[in-house]
């Protein structure tokens, strides 16, 4: 045990720089993979866990070389069918020991309790190697875990709990753990087809917007849709456009506060959208000429999102009512933000005064 824990002194810094090396390589495995995981974390053992692993197995290890987990690399995914997906990555980008290797779902009784992870020890490929970067990572092994985000949890509470063995769990509570575990394992299958449902859903929404609009309801995706191929949007978002704004696009402005303020203006399907923005549309290109012709004379650089017409569309119909008390209570329960109790009066008289340049305007 001594002539290991010499060798490991002397590899420390040599498998430390491997385990930084394997971490960059698969990270960008996976981004050019187009696979997204929830994390990839990555840990070296330290010389007291090495040694307290020799100690148990004491016949086995004769040699630093012969332990294959001194670096390891734990890859979570979101859904649990991904886990094949990097697995399949692996394979194929790494020389895997078969050997010491255990896909543990597999070997997993039915009538266990408990969530296993995939396990691979792995080295780099020739390929690899013969890279002069890489050539004095010749014959290190590292192993590499990938789990799911609920596979991660249970084993980090079963874990925390101090009971990996079935037998060493009380009888009495042992049912409990088998339950708990069982609806882990539905819940893990049923995310991913909750996932699949929505991808569905999301290619086929342009259709149904097309062919029957009245039956759409609003949501992330159908607004989406809506708000980058409605013709009359897009000629909305031009017309924001040509006042010198900046646009960008990000999907974390679709927040709940748009589909409160469509809620409030009682918009609830894209047929009503689409009806609401044609019958507000001379208004509407008054008011953005009227209120971006402001902002750009303040704020060289204001930035606008896709959603920014829908805003716009809530505030007229708002406004049109001529009710400063209605209009406040919208401010008030659809999300807008004021530093001060001034700076909310000061909009909402700006606001105001914006759609009554934007009438003028329009007559």
């Amino acid at each position: 045990m001594g002539e290991i824990s010499d060798q490991f002194k002397v590899k420390h810094s040599l498998y430390s720089d491997y385990l930084n090396e394997l971490k960059v390589l698969i990270e960008k495995l996976l981004k050019d993979s187009d696979v997204k995981v929830h994390s990839i974390t990555s840990r070296l053992k330290s010389e007291e866990s090495l040694l307290s692993k020799v100690k148990k197995c004491d016949d086995k290890y004769s040699k630093l070389d012969d332990i294959t987990d001194i670096v390891g690399i734990r890859i979570i995914t979101l859904y649990e069918d991904e886990v094949d997906i990097v697995a399949k990555l692996i394979e194929k980008e790494f020389l895997i020991d078969t050997d010491n290797s255990v896909d543990k779902r597999a070997s997993l009784e039915p009538d266990r309790f408990g969530y296993m992870s995939v396990h691979y020890i792995v080295s780099l490929k020739k390929s690899r190697i013969r890279l002069p970067e890489n050539k004095r990572y010749k014959d290190l092994k590292a192993e590499i875990q990938i789990r799911s985000i609920l596979q991660h949890s249970w084993a980090e509470i079963e874990h925390d709990l101090g009971y990996k063995s079935q037998n060493a769990i009380p009888k009495e509570i042992r049912r409990n753990f088998s339950r708990l575990s069982g609806l882990l394992e539905i819940a893990d299958i049923e995310f991913a087809k909750i996932r699949n449902q929505l991808k569905k859903y999301e290619i086929n929404v342009a259709k149904k917007i097309k062919d029957s609009p009245n039956d759409v309801s609003i949501d992330k995706a159908s607004l989406l849709q809506f708000v980058d191929n409605d013709e009359l949007a897009i000629k909305l978002r031009k017309e924001i456009l040509s006042r010198g704004v900046k646009y960008i696009t990000n999907e974390a402005f679709y927040n709940e506060w748009v589909f409160k303020r469509l809620q409030y203006c009682n918009i609830f399907s894209i047929g009503q959208l689409k009806a609401k923005l044609k019958d507000k549309e001379t208004i509407m290109t008054a008011f953005i000429n009227c209120f971006y012709e402001d902002k750009i004379d303040k704020i060289k650089a204001y930035y606008t999102t896709p959603i920014a017409i829908i805003n716009i569309l809530c505030l007229i119909l708002v406004l049109e009512s001529k009710s400063k008390e209605k209009f406040e209570e919208y401010v008030n329960k659809t999300g807008f933000v004021f530093r001060t109790p001034t700076a909310r009066k000061q909009y909402v008289k700006k606001m105001f005064d914006t759609y009554d340049k934007a009438l003028g305007n329009k007559i």
